[in-house]
């Protein structure tokens, strides 16, 4: 059964309404006992990773024959559609090699009596992920709500008021750079109808915008006396709050989600929920977002449906 999370409180209209909405052809790979059949349907995920130059991201495959059965052993070839920005090895590791976009694919070949080959028969190829190799003066995550939140302008605002912005792609994710630019940084996901999240980061990195950093931001410029679209407006008067402070958000956040990102096989002493990469597909952290959401009320709650305890969360931004 999965644990509901349920945030209450202060009128948050943002949450509430934001309905906006290699080296590649390595040797084999996918390891395992064989199956008989014929994959006919290879799909790779994620969809869509980033890294950084030299840093790396594992792709997983599972192969299926043409009545859907999946089939163990059966040995991949992992390509990438530009070498010179990525490579990816036999197992599926994507490396970033200089800045760019590379097309990461897995494929399998049978010769005429359904056996392997590497040489020429009948190949069947994946679906094709996007690999974003990019630098660390940007600032990239995530926009989500349980769901990607596509074609949403994000801005980024820093600590002297000057902004850049983005739109986020198909599937919620977005880069803004922040070369010139000085942390730390608030962040606003605009459907262009006056509904509005947010998300913080202190420095280029993770930065993701969600349900729940848009509570932990309204917590703490809450317990500031402020909002974050009063900070928005004007960061010189409403700073955003420092890598310190967001450490400590997170840690008092994560506490109270702690359960429930172990529910969904996320290891909390590891996951940042301002920064951490997810994918919105209905697993991970996105299955946090799925079950979680703000309603209108006298102060800030964060109520857990499922362990029958509900915490006010107005404190946890001090």
């Amino acid at each position: 059964m999965r644990k509901i999370i349920v945030f209450s409180g202060l009128c948050l209209v943002s949450a509430v309404a934001l309905l906006f909405y290699g080296c590649g052809s390595g040797g084999y790979g996918s390891s395992g006992s064989s199956t008989s059949g014929i994959a006919t349907n290879i799909t790779i995920t994620p969809n869509a990773a980033t890294v950084t130059v030299s840093g790396m991201k594992t792709f997983m495959a599972v192969s299926k024959d043409g009545n859907g059965n999946t089939l163990t052993g059966v040995p991949l070839v992992w390509t990438s559609s530009n070498t010179a920005v990525a490579t990816v090895d036999s197992n599926g590791v994507a490396s970033g090699v200089a800045l760019g976009t590379a097309e990461i694919t897995a494929s399998v070949t049978y010769t005429s009596s359904g056996g392997y080959t590497t040489g020429t028969g009948t190949t069947y190829t994946s679906n094709m992920a996007k690999l974003t190799v990019a630098t660390t003066i940007d600032a990239m995550g995530i926009v989500a709500t349980g769901h990607a939140l596509a074609g949403v302008l994000v801005t980024l605002k820093d600590a002297q008021g000057r902004s850049q912005t983005a739109l986020s792609d198909a599937h919620g994710r977005f880069h803004i750079s922040t070369a010139g630019l000085k942390g730390p940084f608030l962040l606003k996901a605009d459907d262009g109808q006056g509904h509005a999240m947010f998300g913080a980061t202190a420095a280029a990195g993770g930065a993701n915008i969600d349900t729940v950093t848009d509570v932990m931001l309204r917590a703490w410029y809450g317990a500031h006396g402020t909002t974050p679209e009063q900070a928005f407006a004007d960061m010189g008067a409403h700073p955003a709050p420092d890598a310190k402070s967001l450490q400590a958000l997170d840690h008092s956040f994560n506490g109270v989600l702690r359960d429930t990102l172990t529910a969904e096989g996320l290891d909390a002493d590891k996951f940042n929920l301002f920064s951490t990469a997810f994918n919105a597909d209905g697993t991970g952290f996105d299955a946090v977002l799925d079950n979680t959401h703000v309603a209108t009320g006298g102060k800030l709650e964060l109520q857990d449906d499922l362990m029958g305890r509900s915490t006010d969360v107005s404190a946890l931004g001090k």
